[in-house]
């Protein structure tokens, strides 16, 4: 064992040749640790060889260690050490203030925190989502950096005799390697509503005609609807087992967040911001087409995107939104990129990317909740859109279109929590959401919520619903 850095509060330990070996030497490193009562410390096991981002999470039996996550495609932790709920993102405060009343020094090494909120935490939550919070906060006790190939722990001893370590190195000894998923669908008996179509037309028309109305209220330029699918799977599902359906990250940034045996999943195409230091960086994206596996339709597709009124008045709307909330967070005109298509397996997208230098320290809340929900996700303008919303959609939210992401004092990096599904053991709910602007068709409009239903399940492993419902 090497000599500890930093008053012991860091302490680095021989390395291992993969993630099994690592957690036995860090159980033997926690169990021999000095017992220090509300001090944070840190241990570190550099990992030698290949290291899977899902194997630190996928190894512990279901409800072991909560909170259990994934945080994009080289991080993952479980556990939690320090867990704040705040009201809304910009109640944010800089998490690492909270470190110095633990003896973690300022000029230490820098901790990361996983951060997820709620689209709407102003909406009664339901009971699907009620394990969740509503802006949560947390620095995971164990963390597995596949970058840095290095597994961690972040510990904070809570009782003299050391009794509050006991359930951790319980739960380490319970961890065992990852087993290999099956890759074929997972079965799915997804609800017939026979009424749904009707209902989501009625929906349309409904946000259109306030679109529309510029007399009642503060006018409505883009209103973003909301589609829940719901089904039943043939058995349990493991979250491990639907993320490794597919390469890890080819769509987009994936998460997986567990909360009172609920997890929230998916892998996100859409950034909401990255902050490197003071330089803040997001991007638009809007209007949507599918992918064709013949190449000559497939250009042709992206050249309709590019083309239509339609999706360019969408995304452009975007564009222009985020471009005034990063002019009101800088001194300096935000800079913006060309129109592009984002290409994903199953679908594209007009986007485009934004960027600035934020004036002085800007917390991670502030920009936050200036950034969030975007017209993308939301509307605009979004505090009357939602209000809208809130009356008119049948169902809450929760983490949907909500953020996930994870904070350090050099950098965060947050996404914008779409192309996902909520697992209940067998239960099943699948979320895809369309922009609503002038000249939108209902029927058009449900055939791309259609589509993105079915891209969400494909990437997942689940038995696709036909046409975004059940036949």
């Amino acid at each position: 064992m090497n000599a500890p850095a930093k008053r012991s509060l860091v302490r680095r330990l021989a390395p291992a040749l993969d993630v099994a070996a690592a957690i036995r030497i860090l159980a033997a490193g926690l169990a021999e640790l000095p017992v220090r009562t509300d001090q944070l410390r840190r241990i570190e096991v550099p990992i030698e060889g290949d290291v899977d981002p899902l194997e630190l999470p996928a190894g512990f039996p279901r409800n072991v260690i909560e909170p259990l996550a994934l945080l994009g495609p080289t991080w993952s932790a479980a556990g939690a050490v320090l867990d704040r709920e705040v009201d809304l993102p910009a109640a944010l405060d800089d998490p690492t203030e909270r470190l110095a009343t633990l003896g973690w020094p300022a000029a230490g090494p820098e901790l990361r925190f996983a951060l997820s909120a709620r689209f709407d935490p102003d909406r009664d939550t339901g009971s699907e989502w009620s394990g969740f919070g509503s802006c949560r906060v947390w620095l995971p006790a164990l963390q597995l950096d596949t970058e840095a190939r290095c597994l961690a722990l972040n510990w904070l001893d809570r009782d003299v005799g050391g009794e509050s370590r006991r359930p951790l190195l319980a739960a380490l000894a319970r961890w065992r390697p990852l087993r290999e998923a099956a890759r074929d669908p997972r079965p799915v008996t997804w609800r017939h509503d026979p009424d749904a179509r009707h209902h989501w037309h009625q929906q349309v028309e409904a946000a259109l005609e306030r679109i529309a109305d510029t007399e009642v209220g503060p006018t409505l330029e883009k209103i973003v609807l909301a589609r829940r699918l719901d089904g039943i799977a043939h058995r349990n599902l493991h979250p491990v087992d639907l993320l490794r359906a597919r390469p890890l990250g080819t769509v987009g940034w994936p998460w997986w967040l567990e909360r009172d045996g609920a997890s929230w999943l998916g892998e996100s195409p859409e950034l909401l911001g990255i902050r490197q230091g003071t330089r803040l960086s997001t991007l638009a994206l809007a209007g949507t087409r599918v992918r064709h596996d013949d190449p000559d339709r497939d250009e042709e597709l992206g050249r309709e995107l590019l083309a239509s009124d339609k999706d360019r008045r969408e995304q452009a709307a975007v564009t222009e939104w985020l471009h005034g909330r990063l002019a009101e967070l800088s001194d300096q005109e935000p800079r913006r990129g060309d129109l592009e298509l984002a290409r994903l397996p199953q679908l594209q997208h007009l986007s485009r990317h934004l960027e600035t230098d934020l004036t002085g320290t800007v917390a991670d809340g502030r920009w936050l909740d200036a950034l969030h929900p975007s017209p993308a996700l939301c509307g605009a303008p979004r505090v009357a859109v939602r209000q809208w919303l809130r009356d008119t959609e049948r169902f809450d939210r929760g983490l949907y279109g909500g953020v996930i992401g994870w904070l350090q004092r050099s950098r965060a990096d947050m996404y914008v929590a779409i192309r996902g599904i909520l697992l209940r053991e067998r239960q099943v709910s699948v979320y895809a959401g369309a922009g609503l602007v002038r000249g939108s068709d209902p029927g058009q409009e449900w055939a791309e919520t259609g589509a993105k239903l079915a891209a969400v399940c494909n990437r997942l492993g689940l038995q696709a619903p036909r046409n975004g419902h059940s036949p």
